[in-house]
């Protein structure tokens, strides 16, 4: 859980600080090591534990992620 909490912190950190985005703009916006196919499968691991959401990219038709309300608790405590 450590080593995968290593990988995922910078996405949530990312989400946190600067609110959502599509998933190229948090792969940009990130200083993560992995590449853009294992990134995906992090995004899709965050969302299916329900850390983060699609949402609607307001004036846009894209969509992007950004943290549920259980994905701020989440990231609160692991700054406490």
């Amino acid at each position: 859980m450590k080593r995968l909490l290593h990988k995922v912190q910078p996405i949530l950190d990312e989400l946190l600080d600067n609110g959502q985005g599509t998933r190229m703009e948090i792969f940009n916006r990130t200083d993560i090591s992995t590449g853009w196919e294992e990134f995906k499968r992090l995004i899709g691991m965050l969302t299916s534990q329900g850390l983060i959401e699609i949402v609607a990219i307001p004036g846009t038709i894209q969509t992007g992620f950004d943290l549920t309300e259980e994905g701020h608790e989440f990231v609160h405590s692991l700054r406490q």
